[in-house]
């Protein structure tokens, strides 16, 4: 007889273990993928060379970075930049006249520099140092910060 009083309570545990996969199962934080999303960025990273491989790592206005392998496709979250250097940077392009300028000119191995702005997409792209000075300095300076200043 107790197998029959077993069975209501064994059923009310898997209905409540449904209920709470069904609940938790829409709470994943979605990645970032800036196609699919109207918002600003900024876009820096480097490509090409025998594996055509491109890294790229995105910095929103809220200071989040993220960094897309285009190996392994999604963009995930590696930390955080004050928004006070994402404005820094976009000073930069605005003083640097970058926004005036155009440049698609990719070698074997190049570094790009891509700015979205209410809607706008500003990109350039080199190979060579020299092709470019001012987007050549902020990726450097994109790249240090990364390396220092990512929290």
């Amino acid at each position: 007889m107790s197998s029959s009083t077993d069975f209501p309570r064994l059923l009310n545990f898997w209905v409540l273990i449904i209920v709470f996969l069904v609940i938790f199962s829409g709470c994943t934080p979605k990645l970032f993928t800036p196609e699919e999303h109207d918002m600003d960025y900024l876009a820096f990273g480097n490509g090409g060379g025998f594996s055509g491989k491109v890294t790229t790592y995105y910095l929103s206005p809220r200071g989040k970075v993220y960094q897309r392998n285009s190996i392994a496709g999604e963009a995930k979250f590696i930390g955080n930049l004050s928004t006070e250097i994402y404005q820094q940077i976009i000073s930069n392009i605005e003083i640097t006249d970058l926004v005036d300028k155009e440049l698609d000119q990719p070698g074997n191995i190049y570094r790009f520099l891509e700015w979205r702005n209410e809607g706008i997409q500003y990109r350039w792209v080199w190979s060579a140092a020299d092709q470019l000075p001012a987007a050549e300095l902020i990726y450097k300076n994109l790249n240090q910060l990364l390396k220092n200043d990512v929290k």
